[in-house]
């Protein structure tokens, strides 16, 4: 008689385990941290139905012991508040206060909970607690420049020597990524058109420069050409926090191998194939910017 295979276990997700495997990892008091996280990779699903908020709660709990308050937790709060549907999701009109975000539960948990501070961008927003938060998302808006100018958040965490955290999530969710694009002035970035509302309740339409419409080689799947590269780096940490695979790296190291990478294989972000009409002709100017781009990595 052949025996079942027992199902894998794992310890119940706690904050306490949470903060043990966080500082495991090296994370520790005053540290910043820019979260991509996946609620459904948390705990098996027995186990998330039983816990409060599907263990949000313990998660976003054992990170902020973990980094404490003078420390720094950030997320992506993404709305796509874009008029057009090519651009993205349509129906939301951006308020900062009251626009959910659409990138994931966990997100949205975290913007409910009291101190947190939110940047005023219409599409790309992001959300802060913790020392220095108002300062981290400040000067986030349409009208402060690109969606990933240098002074955005992202360009704050480099700043302030700052992690990303993959907390059972990996790369495609990497929206640092996106500011590499921007910093390197890669032609493929597009202005956009949001809704929101201003400060008479009226509806506006505005342009949001930078944006990161169209396709990419390392969207929603794995084993993609940066993801490889990545995987050989050597800067980053795994780990595993009861069923979530955990990624830790420095915001620089990424921003500096990713624009050496870049200048090496103009494509590695994209698809190189003719069928591919956006990354087809994104690639093809890519190649032809790099030819003489000459700037250094701003970090």
């Amino acid at each position: 008689m052949i025996e079942k295979k027992k199902k894998e276990e794992y310890p119940p997700l706690t904050a306490g385990l949470v903060e043990e495997g966080l500082r495991a990892m090296g994370l520790g008091e005053g540290d910043v941290v820019f979260v991509h996280s996946s609620v459904k990779d948390f705990a098996p699903a027995r186990q998330l139905l039983s816990l409060p908020e599907m263990g949000m709660q313990y998660v976003l709990e054992g990170m902020q012991k973990t980094v404490g308050p003078q420390g720094l937790l950030a997320f992506p709060t993404f709305s796509f508040c874009y008029l057009k549907r090519r651009y993205g999701p349509t129906g939301l009109i951006w308020e900062k206060k009251t626009t959910p975000s659409k990138v994931g539960d966990m997100t949205n948990y975290f913007l409910g909970r009291r101190g947190v501070r939110r940047s005023d961008h219409p599409s790309h927003s992001v959300a802060a607690w913790g020392g220095r938060a108002e300062e981290f998302v400040a000067g986030h808006s349409y009208t402060d420049g690109t969606t990933f100018h240098p002074g955005s958040p992202w360009g704050r965490l480099c700043e302030w020597d700052g992690y990303i955290l993959f907390y059972g999530t990996y790369l495609k969710t990497c929206t640092m990524i996106h500011a590499v694009e921007d910093w390197m002035k890669l032609p493929y970035l597009t202005v956009t058109e949001s809704l929101i509302k201003d400060e008479n309740d009226d509806i506006q339409i505005v342009k949001v420069t930078g944006s990161p419409s169209g396709c990419r080689d390392f969207y929603n799947v794995r084993d993609t050409k940066i993801e490889k590269l990545f995987l050989k780096t050597g800067f980053y940490r795994t780990g595993r926090i009861c069923m979530a695979e955990i990624t830790l790296f420095k915001a620089r190291d990424l921003v500096r191998w990713l624009w050496r990478t870049i200048m090496d294989d103009p494509w590695v972000l994209l698809h190189r194939d003719p069928d591919d009409k956006f990354c087809w002709a994104a690639g093809r100017a890519t190649e032809e910017h790099i030819s003489t781009f000459n700037e250094p990595c701003p970090f």
